[in-house]
């Protein structure tokens, strides 16, 4: 399958301002299943400096600045993406592990993997995530489906234009949020029982949409030899190859698709758009 995605992102200012850097993490990642075929990037006002880096996550990103007034601001990419059929469960879990037995990771794995298991959550929600767990016999990928199941299906799925993420007690309790706040929580419940995981932005693509596609949110859980796996709570399932990833953090903060200032007190308006379409 291949698919054509058009994404703007638009600021329009009240008065001119001065625009500082921006960064912008808008270019698809390489994945196994994955091949991006062509990629454009168009910036306006054409800036005085654009280049291309990697950030301490290995996201590729946009590095953007321009020293002239201006009342706008505006990122096009129009990406071309060739997707092959994702096996999900074509892995294996090495060496074979439980939820209860301690570290599930090396002691050098720790040191980096710090970052992606740090959590801060009330112990009601812990215990509801232990109490599943033990529920599961403590089986990683059992554990995955009922937890994943346990949100989609008990937990309404909202949309949120802020970009603010919920506290995790506040999306618990509601048993409501935003793809962001139900994944935000989600990552909080796996890191307390031990598994490291990250934020994923990015498209998930639905062929059954004509129109209406947004950015997503989605997590994925390190498991030992299989690597960093996708994992969506607003609909329950382990990610196929319609997800495709932009930036992937430690903290959702880390994966806005535009990240800058601007100098002044005026207002700004946001205007996005996001079109995705298969490609004969």
């Amino acid at each position: 399958m291949t698919l054509k995605v058009h994404h703007r992102t638009s600021y329009h200012y009240e008065d001119a301002v001065f625009l500082d850097p921006h960064y912008f993490y808008l270019k698809p990642q390489v994945r196994a299943y994955l091949d991006l075929k062509d990629f454009q990037i168009e910036v306006s006002p054409t800036p005085k400096g654009i280049t291309e880096r990697i950030d301490i996550e290995n996201n590729e990103y946009f590095q953007v600045w321009n020293h002239n007034k201006t009342n706008h601001l505006e990122v096009i990419v129009n990406s071309t993406i060739s997707l092959k059929e994702l096996n999900l469960f074509n892995f294996l879990i090495d060496p074979p592990m439980q939820l209860n037995k301690g570290n599930i990771y090396n002691s050098s794995d720790i040191v980096f993997l710090k970052p992606y298991l740090t959590q801060s959550i009330p112990a009601h929600i812990k215990k509801f995530t232990t109490n599943l767990a033990e529920q599961t016999n403590y089986d990683p990928i059992s554990f995955l489906n009922a937890l994943l199941a346990e949100i989609s299906q008990n937990w309404d799925h909202t949309i949120r234009m802020e970009q603010n993420i919920l506290p995790v007690d506040q999306c618990f309790s509601s048993k409501e949020g935003s793809c962001r706040d139900l994944t935000a929580m989600l990552m909080d419940m796996l890191r307390a029982i031990g598994l490291a995981t990250r934020f994923v932005s990015g498209y998930a693509y639905n062929p059954e949409l004509a129109e209406g596609h947004e950015l997503h949110a989605w997590a994925e859980v390190l498991l030992p030899g299989a690597g960093w796996i996708g994992i969506d709570p607003s609909l329950g399932l382990f990610t196929n190859e319609m997800y495709i990833p932009l930036a992937t953090s430690y903290t959702p903060a880390n994966t806005m698709t535009v990240k800058g200032h601007y100098r002044g007190q005026v207002k700004a308006i946001l205007d996005t758009e996001v079109t995705i379409t298969e490609q004969n």
